[in-house]
């Protein structure tokens, strides 16, 4: 039994070492050509976007201009220290269009309907139409991008709670 087993081994062992190649100890290598490649490690992002309503905003009130019709404000932030990256913002929905938002509980009703666009603070940016809207992207590496909301009507509409978004995100050139 133990010659059995010790010849099993051996075979195993033997089978085993197949696959590898054996020490050639003549020739020479010709024609040598070398491969190169630029390996780039990305550090993950985490992006932190916030967003504050203005207080004391009044239903009806007159906003001839962005500065009057200001309802919020936000940043977009990269939370690791030191990242920067292309941040971008979606602006308007698709066909350059404002968002629509309504009051809780007046779903449609045309006296109650908010509309709004999203403006970098920041003048180094660009844009690109996706297919949910467009987003402008800041042109340089940056690791936070201010914005405002502003309301698009020469009014705002009657008094109730409104739920406002942006959506934010690295553009990848």
């Amino acid at each position: 039994m133990k010659m059995r087993l010790l010849t099993a081994l051996v075979a195993a062992g033997c089978f085993s070492q197949m696959a590898v190649a054996s020490l050639v100890t003549t020739g020479s290598i010709v024609n040598k050509t070398t491969a190169t490649a630029t390996l780039t490690l990305n550090q993950p992002i985490t992006l932190e976007n916030t967003l504050t309503p203005v207080e004391g905003l009044k239903g009806g009130a007159s906003t001839p201009t962005l500065a009057t019709g200001l309802i919020a404000n936000g940043n977009l932030k990269i939370k690791e220290t030191g990242a920067t990256a292309h941040l971008a913002l979606n602006t308007s929905t698709p066909g350059n269009n404002s968002f629509v938002t309504y009051a809780t509980g007046h779903e449609n009703a045309a006296d109650y309907k908010l509309e709004y666009r999203v403006y970098p603070k920041s003048s180094d940016t660009d844009y690109i139409v996706t297919s949910d809207g467009v987003y402008i992207f800041s042109t340089n590496n940056v690791n936070n991008f201010g914005y405002t909301v502003s309301a698009v009507a020469s009014k705002l509409p009657k008094a109730g709670s409104y739920v406002i978004s942006v959506t934010g995100g690295v553009y990848n050139p």
